[in-house]
This record gives C-alpha cells, structure tokens and sequence, in this order.
C-alpha cells in the first residue's frame, strides 16, 4: 500500500510536465534492484525535480514520461546540462551508483590530496595562475563584506582571495573540469547569463565563443583548453568580482547546506589547505599575510593570526 501512494504521488508530480513539454524537458533514470529514481529537468530554466518508485512501475512511469512529451537522455547526457550542485546533490544519498558516469571522474580536490600536490603538478600551475588572475582583477582592493553564513567567515581580502580559490577549487578542480559547460568559467559562475547588452560582465572573453559567436561548450571530457588563457582567465576573474560587488558578497555561490560551493569552503576547512606552501606570497593581499607566507617552508601549514574562514576543497569521490 505504502508504494501504491509513493507512484501515485510521483504520478501527481509529473502532471506539470504538460506545461514543460515546449520548454524542452530531459528525463533520465537510475534503475537499482528493487527501485528506480526518476530525474527530469527543465532544461531552460533547469528546474529539477526527481522522485524514487518501486521497478515494478518502472515501464508506468517511462510511458507517462513519454506521453507528457518530455525526451529520455542517457544520465550522462541529463548530468551535462545539471549544474555542479546539481550533479554533487544527484551523488548523495540512494543515487551513488550514477557516480559512475563521466561527471564524477573528478569534482575537485579533496583537502589531503590538495596539500601532497607535488610543485611540478600541472594542478600547481593552474592555482598559480587563478590566484594572478583573481589579484590582477581586483580582488586584493575591492570592499569585502563580512559574512559568515555556512561558517566562511570571510572578513578580509586575504580571505576573499582564498575563498575564490577554494571556489575555483569545488567548481572545476582549480580551472580544469566542468569548464564551459553552460558558459561557465573556473569560479563556477555563468558569465553567459551576466554577457548581454548593458550587464555586468557584457563585451568580455568571459564566455568562449565558436567562430559563429556562440557559446563554445566544453566537449565531453570538460577540458576546453581556451578557458585556460590568461585573457580568458582575467576576465573571468572580473565577472567574479562584478558579481560579489553588485550582489553585495558572495551569495552567488550559495548560502544554503542544499547547493553552491560555500557549503565546502568553510573557515575550519580552509584553514587546513595549504595555500601558503603552494603559493607563497602570491596567495595574500596584505603585507602582514605576505611576510608570514615568505617564512613557509614546503610541508608547513599557514596558520592565521585572525579568524579567517576560507576553504574546503569539496570531495572527491
């Protein structure tokens, strides 16, 4: 009886899907033993939704998918149009067996493998040149807003930069993954969504373009390489900072435990990233910051004078 009411209320859920049939809806599914999740998603306004039916109405629920004139995707598929939030909630839970799929190769660097990363990784370069990227963009002189919702405790440039890192960190394993995907840059924001006529990041490379000037996403394997440029890189960086002033913090990036990567960058967690091993001075804004880390020896954690929240690189799984 309990199931009969769990397929009649996932039932009742798919009825709004008439209204999506035109606003191009995607479905896809992850079948276990003895249950099937169901996922679809609006793919213009990537509104989710996703519900769990015992496999005997598996067939059910594919028929009305259908007849609501949505389209059935391969998961990998329906995961490259989720957004890193998205995909990292959609591996919680039940719905580990999908971390399988393309996606979940790598999200970011956990804080452990993040501090043994040998100078000679090419993961080292790319965090370099993020850090002078985010600093030749501003970030050592823009205004910071103290906040500390989900514990960052961000109250000071030299936290505001290792926020940023920490972000690029969870969003595209500093600058590599996820890159392009919906106009993205390495900070996980969408510059395509802030490039039109009059807003705030319009008439920069922020968002790599095709020689027909569209948005030129990332191929499967999420490693398009002209989001690596310095230019690319630059303005980026700026669009990062344009939004963290206009929207008066770093909200953008999410504020609740449900999605964005603040939720992994807390102060307890950033204050176990070695961020002055790997960059020295280049990882601080102010001078007090910048004669600690030129003390660092490689394998000595930086430890902060003042209460600085900053990072957590998310998971890996």
């Amino acid at each position: 009886m309990k199931n009969l009411i769990k397929l009649l209320s996932f039932l009742s859920l798919l009825l709004p899907l008439t209204l999506w049939a035109k606003a191009n809806v995607i479905c896809s599914y992850d079948e276990r033993e003895t249950e099937t999740t169901f996922f679809c998603m609006n793919k213009e306004t990537k509104k989710p939704m996703d519900y769990t039916v015992p496999s005997i109405a598996h067939k059910s629920v594919l028929d009305d998918i259908s007849a609501n004139g949505a389209r059935l995707v391969k998961m990998d598929e329906y995961l490259a149009e989720a957004s890193p939030y998205m995909v990292l909630d959609l591996a919680e839970g039940p719905n580990k067996s999908i971390r399988s799929c393309w996606m979940f190769e790598k999200i970011a660097f956990t804080v452990d493998q993040f501090n043994d990363l040998p100078p000679s990784d090419p993961a080292i370069d790319r965090l370099k040149s993020l850090a002078q990227a985010m600093k030749d963009a501003g970030v050592c002189k823009v205004q910071v807003h103290n906040e500390n919702y989900l514990n960052i405790g961000v109250t000071n440039n030299d936290e505001l930069l290792h926020q940023f890192l920490c972000i690029a960190n969870n969003e595209s394993t500093l600058g590599k993954d996820n890159i392009g995907i919906g106009g993205r840059g390495p900070w996980g924001i969408n510059p395509i969504h802030n490039n039109k006529r009059e807003s705030l990041c319009y008439g920069t490379q922020a968002v790599v373009r095709d020689a027909n000037g569209n948005e030129d996403k990332a191929d499967k394997k999420r490693n398009n390489r002209r989001y690596m440029t310095d230019a690319v890189r630059l303005d980026n960086a700026k669009c990062a900072l344009k939004l963290y002033e206009a929207n008066n913090g770093l909200r953008d990036w999410g504020k609740t435990k449900k999605w964005g990567s603040n939720r992994h960058c807390s102060k307890t967690t950033r204050d176990r990233l070695q961020f002055m091993k790997h960059l020295g001075p280049l990882g601080c804004c102010s001078q007090a910051c910048m004669a600690r880390a030129s003390k660092v020896k490689g394998g000595m954690t930086y430890t902060p004078t003042t209460q600085n929240p900053l990072m957590s690189l998310a998971r890996n799984p």
